[in-house]
């Protein structure tokens, strides 16, 4: 009876660690009637929030010993719209935003930077555009330049400050404009997503890049199966460039990601990897990892994935079971995922967080009927067989979610492990292959 109690009371302290927490004092609840959330994470684990503020006014917090703290308020004397912020390659802060102009209609793109040693923030050149609300991007090249992208006036625009001024990149308004995702790769190319509407594209993907006197197409245009939306534009350490965008070719409307192979698109996994969804965001963090968060319409709430190498597999429960908008994630060094979002029928702004570096029994990792591990029970030693797969490396976690044991494999397909330092108790064994990568519990007895 003590044993089974104590199975069932460690599978229920696992499965926490598989759970979306609340960041924060009040479960990750940041305020209501709040807006345009954007967070990010500097090379230190330090976690920042951007938002639009109660009286419409940025604010910047920090989360600081799990509280957020407030490194700015009424950062802008106006309606602030559309607010991304970003940490450049010294961990220096930056938000881009467009504000409202006093007695007009029209709003300024602008961007801000923060000083730490005064603890000020200080405008960055001059306005970037003046006109309606657009939506804005910010990135960094390699040597710390900071480039914005932005629309206006139905075209896309990329602009980069050149330590006085924002100037134009290649032509200055190619492109149509609309939910827009934007990188540089390690080269300082930067690359533009968004909806085409030439050549009969009808709002399908497409991917422009500036190749030094000319923006120019990446691959065909008009990539995806249906119109596009909710564009996000990420390369990944090898300067392979991925989007991530909702199409309308697919399940009514719903998640996918494509990779450029160096002549055309391929999609990532499952193409329309949910069933209509909503307010896409894409990222791929530092460490590579590629991750998808989504608003599922039909009322299953806020879920975030992840590409396992062979499909996308749900990170943990869902983030929440309501309907949520403004989705925008960071990851830190540490493995902490983050997400923020705002949920819909209240405009409550939440953030929470994921430990990535934890595994529960209950992880969605590609499961095959055709690997056995024996014996389970083990003591001194256990047998991993794979049924016409080699096996490239083993893994093993304990209940807590740290790694006991790695071991390259050479391509076998059966492998024993030795098991006699062992503490008895609940495992979980990874196995990689090549193309997929198994789980199994294992008992220590």
């Amino acid at each position: 009876m003590k044993k089974k109690l104590l199975i069932v009371t460690l599978l229920i302290n696992f499965s926490v660690y598989s759970q979306w927490q609340g960041t924060g004092e009040n479960n990750g609840l940041i305020g209501d009637f709040l807006g345009f959330p954007s967070i990010s994470v500097s090379s230190t684990n330090d976690v920042y929030l951007a938002h639009q503020g109660n009286d419409q006014k940025l604010d910047v917090l920090m989360l600081f010993n799990d509280i957020w703290t407030s490194i700015g308020s009424d950062l802008t004397t106006f309606e602030t719209r559309n607010i991304q912020i970003q940490i450049d390659n010294n961990d220096v802060l930056y938000v881009v935003l467009n504000e409202k102009i006093d007695g007009t209609s029209n709003f300024a793109i602008k961007v801000l930077k923060y000083n730490t040693g005064t603890s000020s923030w200080t405008k960055v050149g001059g306005n970037l555009y003046v006109g309606a609300t657009e939506i804005v991007r910010l990135k960094f090249d390699s040597n710390n330049a900071p480039y914005v992208a932005h629309t206006a006036d139905d075209k896309i625009f990329v602009k980069k400050f050149d330590g006085t001024n924002w100037s134009a990149i290649g032509n200055t308004n190619f492109g149509e404009s609309g939910f827009i995702g934007f990188d540089i790769d390690s080269s300082n190319t930067p690359y533009v997503c968004y909806a085409s509407f030439v050549n009969s594209n009808a709002g399908k993907a497409s991917v422009m890049k500036f190749d030094g006197a000319n923006w120019v197409l990446v691959g065909n245009g008009g990539f995806s199966s249906g119109l596009s939306k909710y564009h996000n534009l990420s390369i990944d350490s090898n300067d392979v460039v991925h989007v991530g965008f909702d199409a309308n070719g697919t399940n009514n409307g719903s998640s996918t990601v494509m990779k450029f192979n160096g002549n055309s698109w391929d999609v990532l996994g499952t193409e329309g990897m949910n069933n209509y969804s909503r307010y896409n965001n894409f990222l791929i963090a530092t460490d590579d990892k590629k991750y998808v968060a989504f608003d599922e319409f039909s009322d299953n709430g806020l879920i975030v994935k992840t590409f396992n190498g062979t499909d996308w597999v749900q990170v943990g429960n869902n983030v929440t079971s309501v309907s949520a908008q403004n989705l925008n994630m960071a990851k830190a060094p540490n493995g902490t995922l983050f997400v923020t979002y705002l949920r819909d029928f209240d405009k409550k702004l939440y953030v929470k967080k994921f430990d990535t570096n934890t595994l529960s029994l209950e992880d969605n990792i590609v499961e095959n009927s055709k690997v056995s591990i024996f014996p389970n029970p083990a003591s001194i030693n256990f047998t991993i067989s794979l049924d016409n797969i080699s096996i490239q490396n083993i893994e093993i976690f304990n209940l807590l979610g740290k790694q006991v044991l790695f071991k390259q494999v050479d391509n076998k397909s059966v492998i024993e492990i030795e098991t006699s330092t062992f503490s008895k108790g609940m495992y979980l064994v990874k196995i990689h292959s090549k193309e997929k990568i198994f789980t199994r519990k294992l008992v220590i007895k």
